[in-house]
């Protein structure tokens, strides 16, 4: 823990709240503005580092224990309903020390929780969770769409429902009311970043650079590491595979709007492995909602594939981050094959789960419309 950049970044950003500070216009905040009250919880009760240290990793666990419980509650009455928690357990296992050594599971069980509220009906809570998990994290906003589309009869009804979500955001920016303008540096910090090293679009360039030894280097910047220079199409690209894909994938749930928890866990992994950073913590936001998303795959074979590929990732990132972190930042061979293997184990997952469960509606759709204008 004591030398984690994570919980001593966070005890950092804390103690210069305590000294009166103020979060992106006294100094740069890196993070949405609902994370600063988790970064300050531990330090209300905790004034040095040690303390600090072990009540975070107390929220953290609690956190953990809840979302454990939504996951058994989900699924209590349904078919090996064990399978669920013990894979939630197993793949928090595999992921390693880092699930406890920073807040993204916060807003990952903040976005579960959300999903169980909406299935419970209680749409309101659900909003309104969802808008304290995007202003958190800003990778909860994927799954806003399969909110907005649900019961759609009543239009009323629903501008009130998401007035929640607003309501949510409204008390998430209020302590920065005199500062709005400030939070532009936030947008602007992270518009910034380039292509981070772990990332799908890096990978290519690393593997590029093992084969004909191109000039390719690791470089430092927001907070990260990128490798430069790269091809600057990178950016665009990466933004429209991640819209055509979340289409269809936002097309598909339009068919089939039981599945709620497939169609987010996939929409949060196309946005991970489109987007131009991928820092090894996202892992955690895939875990949450995994081990409820393999329910709604419907072969049994493609279930094993699944978890397998999913495992193997999650087993892998523990081994990347801190392990081979030096390596991969020397581009060894060694790193660069480990994060190649991590990577194309997600890539196979969401292709698999994609062509499975996604396309085969487009086809349908397809086929029924090929056989109404033959019978016309």
């Amino acid at each position: 823990m004591e030398n984690d950049p994570g919980i001593s970044l966070y005890f950092q950003y804390a103690n210069q709240v305590f000294s009166h500070k103020i979060p992106y216009y006294d100094f740069m905040f890196e993070y949405p503005p609902f994370s600063l009250l988790f970064m300050l919880l531990p330090r209300v009760l905790g004034s040095c580092y040690s303390e600090y240290g072990l009540i975070f990793l107390l929220m953290i666990a609690i956190a953990g224990l809840l979302g454990l419980f939504i996951t058994a509650d989900i699924v209590k009455n349904r078919k090996g309903r064990f399978f669920a928690p013990i894979s939630y357990i197993l793949l928090f296992i595999a992921v390693g020390p880092l699930t406890f050594f920073r807040y993204d599971l916060l807003p990952a069980i903040m976005t579960l929780l959300a999903i169980w509220l909406w299935i419970n009906r209680h749409k309101k809570s659900a909003w309104f969770v969802i808008g304290l998990a995007v202003a958190t994290k800003i990778y909860p906003l994927v799954i806003m769409p399969f909110f907005l589309v649900d019961d759609f009869k009543n239009v009323k009804q629903k501008i009130y429902d998401f007035s929640f979500f607003l309501l949510a955001i409204a008390i998430s920016i209020l302590p920065f009311i005199a500062h709005l303008n400030d939070l532009k540096k936030f947008i602007a910090y992270h518009s910034a970043r380039g292509i981070q090293i772990e990332s799908l679009w890096a990978n290519f360039l690393m593997i590029e650079h093992l084969i004909d030894r191109s000039v390719l280097r690791v470089i430092s910047e927001a907070g990260t590491f990128g490798v430069s220079p790269f091809p600057k199409i990178f950016i665009p690209l990466s933004l429209i595979i991640f819209f055509v894909g979340f289409l269809l994938i936002f097309l598909s749930y339009l068919k089939k709007k039981k599945k709620i928890i497939l169609h987010s866990f996939l929409a949060v992994l196309l946005f991970i492995l489109a987007n131009k950073v991928f820092s090894p913590q996202y892992m955690i936001w895939l875990v949450v909602l995994f081990p409820l998303a393999i329910f709604e795959i419907k072969s049994q074979k493609h279930k094993v594939s699944a978890f397998l590929l999913f495992f193997i990732a999650a087993y892998l990132t523990n081994q990347i981050y801190p392990d081979l972190y030096g390596k991969l930042l020397r581009l060894e061979s060694p790193a660069v094959v480990i994060l190649t293997i991590r990577n194309l184990s997600l890539l196979f997952l969401f292709i698999l789960i994609f062509f499975s469960e996604i396309l085969p509606d487009s086809a349908i759709r397809k086929s029924e419309a090929s056989l109404h204008r033959q019978e016309q």
